[in-house]
């Protein structure tokens, strides 16, 4: 009896284990595949459309579409389902490359054709524009033409106007000339009549010791009358301006010397000045006994040396420039 209870006891284990195995073939064969092939080409595609920045922009709605359909076909509770959903999926992402395709083929259309009104519209503008330049060239040159003959007319009559004032200008300088040589000569008169010596300083009068009291600076009346022409001569020439030079003898110390031969100057200037000759045109100098003209050894030589000297300086020229 024990080994029949064992055998039956065998028996349905046995009969158990072949219900587990058939049960879980039967589960096996229900379970829905995580993807397919098509679930996966979809997939693909749809990310390669996804990366091109052309597709998105211009099929935004298939996009979305298929991106909602590759949703559910990844979530399909069965095999049918998703490959319909995989297969819908794929049919969005080619009609957005499509779309995607024929927007921007539209564009490119637009934009040849606004290129091709462009380029007519260009060549219109290009046509009317040469046709301006045409007329404005054969303007310009009538033009100039015309500025042509005008400048000849004008040349003619500058070189006629500079002939003229060639023939004026020589005349001028013909009379300028005259006048210069009429006021030389009047000058050298002048100076002649004043007993003036030219020399390479210019025109020198020498005013003598008789013409100063003895010892002192104060002129004689003889000094002050001959100072008349020299004023005169000033005021007839007011372009020159005057140097003088005061001088003594060798006798007495040398401050002493330099001092009156100083003031003897500066009277000379101020009998000039009070004669109405500018104080600016008139420059002093004292030299005292440094520069004799004569020996100092005789009394007509030191006679000679006690003098004034009045330099008349040529137009332009500095009075300290003429300094000793």
């Amino acid at each position: 009896m024990k080994d029949i209870y064992a055998h039956f006891a065998l028996s349905e284990r046995r009969v158990m284990v072949v219900i587990s195995v058939i049960a879980l073939m039967i589960t096996g064969c229900s379970t829905v595949p995580k993807t397919t092939d098509t679930l996966e080409r979809t997939r693909s595609a749809y990310v390669q459309a996804r990366s091109n920045p052309d597709i998105v922009s211009h099929a935004p709605i298939a996009m979305r579409e298929a991106g909602k359909a590759l949703g559910k076909a990844q979530e399909a509770e069965n095999f049918q389902e998703m490959e319909r959903m995989a297969y819908l999926a794929k049919t969005k992402v080619e009609l957005a490359v499509v779309t995607a395709e024929r927007k921007i083929a539209e564009k490119k259309i637009k934009l040849l054709a606004r290129e091709k009104q462009k380029v007519q519209t260009d060549s219109l503008k290009y046509e009317a524009e040469q046709a301006r330049k045409e007329a404005e060239a054969k303007a310009d040159e009538a033009e100039e033409r015309a500025f042509e003959l005008e400048t000849r007319s004008m040349e003619l009559k500058a070189k006629t106007r500079e002939a003229e004032v060639r023939a004026r200008e020589a005349e001028a300088a013909r009379r300028e000339t005259e006048l210069a040589r009429a006021e030389t000569r009047k000058l050298k008169q002048e100076l002649s009549q004043l007993k003036a010596e030219r020399t390479n300083r210019g025109m020198v009068l020498t005013l003598g010791d008789v013409l100063f009291e003895s010892g002192k600076a104060r002129l004689m009346p003889g000094a002050v009358r001959q100072l008349d022409g020299i004023a005169d001569f000033l005021e007839e020439n007011p372009n020159r301006n005057i140097l003088i030079e005061g001088h003594t003898d060798s006798r007495g110390g040398e401050a002493i010397n330099r001092s009156l031969s100083q003031h003897r100057a500066d009277a000379v200037r101020d009998v000039l000045a009070e004669k109405g000759i500018r104080a600016t045109r008139i420059t002093t100098k004292g030299y005292g006994r440094n520069y004799p003209v004569a020996s100092n050894k005789t009394e007509a030589g030191r006679q000679q040396n006690r003098r004034v000297e009045i330099i008349v300086l040529d137009e332009g020229i500095d009075a300290e420039s003429m300094f000793r």
